[in-house]
């Protein structure tokens, strides 16, 4: 079902999404054929005012010169305020704009393997990094840990799987995510919301019914992100995925389900903060607070114990 649903999707990407040739010039996002033709000219009046020494081309320079600098600065900051203005529904370009106008770039490697050697071939440093993540994921074949001294507690009997649920998660999805290994860029699905709100939940529904997901789903691009200390031991960088974008859809449904039957019938502790909706870090750092400045007010003695996870995701 998957397959099928795929590949028609991709056929409608061939026949009807227009694709462009991407720059391969590193200008910056405000450079346009008006500035660069202002350079230019201000290149030729430079080259005039040299040869000639007249005070007459100097003015004609400097003129030209005060030009393109109130022209690039007009257009720099118009830029920036346009990105500035989208931050928040898209990320991605401004995290890029601020890493271009960096002198440095983070850089992956070079690494060096068990024998202190220095690799710098690619295919032979994804390898590596393949081996380190993977030799730091576990499977754990013992049983779930079960909460004694509890009520009895509802089970899950159902997920709520219909179009409009798949048409509201496709509104959510972010539409200037990356694509996972299917090459499915969210703007696709968005474009096509009502024509997939129907297969998709047919198959998600098939998907929990039978307990199965697409294998393409467990798929994932794995980016290393560089973290800290030597840049030439593999653990010292963490992994990013990216998984298919319509199998994330479903997850958020099936997520969304087991948080509202998590926090319905009250089985999360209330100092739990992390992964719930309205709680965070902040919220704990408040309450953490909040319950040590009294203690203080009180005169109170007490130890604080900080506990952090290695390699938890």
């Amino acid at each position: 079902m998957w397959e099928t649903i795929r590949d028609e999707i991709n056929e409608v990407i061939v026949q009807h999404v227009p694709t462009r040739h991407c720059k391969t010039k590193n200008d910056p996002k405000w450079m346009c054929r008006e500035i660069e033709n202002k350079k230019k000219n201000k290149k030729k009046a430079w080259s005039v005012w040299k040869s000639t020494k007249s005070e007459k081309d100097k003015k004609a320079y400097k003129q030209i010169e005060k030009e393109t600098k109130k022209m690039i600065r007009n257009k720099k900051n118009s830029v920036e305020r346009s990105i500035a203005k989208y931050a928040k529904s898209n990320p991605k370009l401004f995290y890029s704009y601020i890493n271009s106008t960096k002198r440095t770039r983070s850089k992956i490697g070079p690494l060096k393997n068990d024998e202190s050697v220095i690799i710098t071939e690619p295919g032979v440093q994804a390898q590596m990094f393949n081996d380190y993540f993977s030799s730091v994921f576990t499977r754990s074949n013992k049983e779930l840990p079960v909460k004694s001294k509890i009520p009895e507690i509802p089970e899950i009997n159902d997920l709520k799987i219909s179009e409009e649920r798949v048409k509201k998660v496709i509104d959510e999805a972010r539409e200037y995510a990356a694509p996972g290994p299917d090459g499915i860029h969210p703007k696709v699905i968005k474009e096509l919301k009502n024509e997939l709100a129907k297969p998709l939940s047919i198959l998600f529904r098939k998907s929990i019914d039978s307990r199965r997901i697409p294998n393409e789903w467990k798929t994932s691009h794995v980016t290393p992100v560089f973290k800290k200390g030597k840049k030439s031991d593999p653990g010292n960088y963490r992994p990013i995925n990216l998984t298919s974008i319509i199998g994330k859809m479903m997850d958020r449904i099936v997520k969304e389900d087991i948080d509202h039957h998590l926090e319905s019938n009250d089985i999360l502790s209330k100092s739990q903060h992390g992964f719930r909706s309205g709680k965070s870090t902040q919220s704990n750092l408040i309450e953490f607070l909040n319950v040590t400045t009294k203690w203080m007010d009180e005169a109170s003695s007490f130890d604080v114990v900080y506990l952090d996870f290695s390699k938890a995701f």
